[in-house]
């Protein structure tokens, strides 16, 4: 197996490099009664796998562009799309000041979790939501999990996430039947098969697409319950530092006989996270700190979390980034009451109960678009958590870090504006254990493929397969 995964990767690599540079569309989309710059502006090519957003200034760069005549669209939320004709020659470089007309219709986001790649809200067949980074702003979002659960259809116990009614075991949110994903990578634990809500910093997250409804055709049976892709955010053309504080205090509780403490009890968080490109090559550096005493007792919680970010573009237009993250969570344990007069105490056996969580994961994603119609992404991520309490300090040995290691690769081919195909394929190994239930090894080999044709402007047909090979070592092979 690792001898044909190197065969893989060697027939690519020469693709890295093997292409001319092509023309470039360049330029700054303003608000056409104020002159301001817009951010957050979709920037594309109908039809094809081109694409790109503007950033906090207004400037976007839309490459490769092939010679010959191109409809370039213009889209934000609360603004008119706008069309542009452009025209370039070899090796071309063109710029452009694109002003936009604020309209009384809310245009439709450009989404990419769907089917995996961009394409408006209204070409997409399952039941979509869209949340921004402002939007984490305007709720004083403490945690992730809150904001989603702002969204309809989304509900939650405790950690565990369920949509529409689906959901796994409400312990750790082990078994989870939404598939969390960061930059299109899955990113569920190889230890639990289960989200850590707190894998990353709140400002590195541009947006969240939500996918309501199955999407184990192209992303497997994890995805049996839906689908949230946490998109990051670009670099900053310019330097950018960004800080964010928040701090609260918790109500007493609602009967007097509830009341456990005469402490105030109180949170506090802070983001910070700076951004800077310099030419083709960007960075984003990302800090959260977070400090609760909880609302119960043995329920405080004490959370670092350190992400960076880093971008580099290739003169064949080409695109590599790389993230890395790191959190380290030390929390009470706060599993049963007292009892029924005193529902926010526990048992003195279980004031010293504490969890501590570790994660670090390491995601990179390379972009090729070969040509107008036909685009690759290669990528790859390891992820590895490490779950303790009170007692592994002194077995230092009780569990086994899960690991799990990587890649996929997947193409896009646009062959006529009414047709769009995407196939690719996965690799995902996970490696876990513990000296109470033995260690484990296995592996998830899977293919997919997708075709969408859109006969009619009212009518999308979407059809797809995909096959799943799971090998547990030692033990039973399970196709699917």
């Amino acid at each position: 197996m690792r001898t044909k995964i190197l065969q893989i990767f060697l027939l690519l690599f020469p693709l890295f490099g093997a292409f001319p540079m092509a023309g470039v569309f360049k330029g700054v989309v303003v608000d056409s009664a104020t002159a301001q710059p817009l951010w957050g502006v979709n920037v594309f090519i109908p039809n094809t796998v081109i694409g790109t957003v503007t950033d906090e200034k207004g400037i976007f760069s839309l490459s490769p562009m092939p010679p010959g005549k191109h409809q370039v669209k213009f889209s934000l939320l609360g603004y008119q799309s706008a069309l542009r004709e452009v025209v370039l020659g070899e090796g071309d470089t063109l710029q452009m000041v694109v002003p936009l007309h604020a309209g009384f219709l809310r245009a439709n986001p450009v989404v990419v979790t769907a089917n995996k790649y961009a394409q408006e809200g209204t070409m997409v067949p399952q039941s979509i939501a869209v949340l921004t980074n402002e939007d984490f702003i305007r709720y004083h979002t403490r945690k992730l999990e809150e904001s989603l659960g702002l969204v309809s259809g989304i509900h939650f116990n405790e950690e565990n996430i369920s949509i529409r009614g689906s959901s796994g075991y409400s312990v750790f949110n082990v078994g989870s039947r939404v598939l969390l994903l960061v930059d299109g990578v899955s990113v569920l634990t190889s230890d639990l098969g289960a989200i850590n809500w707190k894998t990353l910093p709140l400002l590195d997250i541009e947006r969240i697409e939500i996918v309501k409804g199955a999407g184990s055709a192209l992303y497997g049976s994890s995805a049996m319950g839906g689908v949230i892709n946490l998109i990051t955010r670009e670099p900053s053309r310019s330097g950018k530092f960004q800080m964010r504080l928040l701090s609260g205090f918790y109500d007493k509780p609602h009967y007097a006989i509830w009341q456990w403490t005469n402490r105030t009890l109180h949170y506090e968080r802070a983001d910070l996270t700076y951004s800077k490109a310099f030419g083709p090559i960007g960075m984003r550096l990302s800090f959260t700190r977070f400090r609760s005493t909880g609302y119960m007792e043995n329920n405080e919680a004490n959370l670092w979390n350190l992400g960076a970010r880093f971008t580099v573009r290739f003169a064949n237009a080409s695109k590599l980034t790389l993230y890395v993250t790191r959190m380290a969570n030390r929390e009470g344990g706060f599993i049963q009451w007292l009892n029924q007069n005193k529902p926010f105490q526990v048992s003195p056996f279980n004031k010293k109960d504490k969890i501590e969580y570790q994660a670090q994961n390491v995601i990179g994603i390379y972009h090729l678009p070969l040509s107008a119609k036909l685009g690759l992404k290669c990528r790859f991520s390891y992820l590895e958590t490490e779950l303790g309490n009170q007692l592994t300090r002194y077995q230092p040995g009780a569990f086994e870090p899960g690991r799990g290691p990587g890649g996929e690769v997947q193409l896009d081919w646009v062959p006529h504006i009414l047709h769009h195909l995407t196939l690719g394929t996965e690799f995902r190994y996970d490696a876990t254990g513990s000296q109470y239930f033995g260690h484990h090894r296995g592996y998830t080999f899977s293919s997919y493929v997708q075709h969408v044709w859109k006969p009619h402007v009212h009518l999308t047909v979407t059809s797809g397969a995909r096959e799943d090979i799971h090998v547990l070592l030692h033990e039973s092979t399970e196709d699917r």
